[in-house]
């Protein structure tokens, strides 16, 4: 939403597409080792906070989102999938 504020809607939409496009990357989340985890802009607008990551076998992770997003009723969690070190697709398990 920031985004549409700063540059109106349309504007934003062009640049979402353009990033989609470029396959950029959102670092926001971090994993088990606590390093940054890239995510893309599809799951990052579908998350909507920043998560971390517990691998549970190849291509499959488990997600939530930060204990102080719960608190305020807004946390999410769920199963993740990764490829090459990048959160492609999430199934958003619980949302509060």
């Amino acid at each position: 939403m920031a985004l549409e504020r700063r540059i109106g809607h349309q504007n934003a939409e062009a640049v979402r597409a353009a990033m989609r496009e470029a396959a950029y990357l959102v670092a926001m989340g971090s994993g088990a080792d606590g390093r940054p985890i890239a995510v893309t802009p599809d799951v990052a607008a579908q998350i909507q906070r920043p998560i971390s990551v517990t691998q549970v076998g190849p291509e499959y992770w488990r997600f939530t989102t930060s204990a102080q997003s719960w608190r305020q009723f807004m946390g999410r969690s769920g199963r993740a999938k990764v490829q090459d070190g990048v959160v492609v697709e999430v199934a958003i398990e619980r949302m509060n």
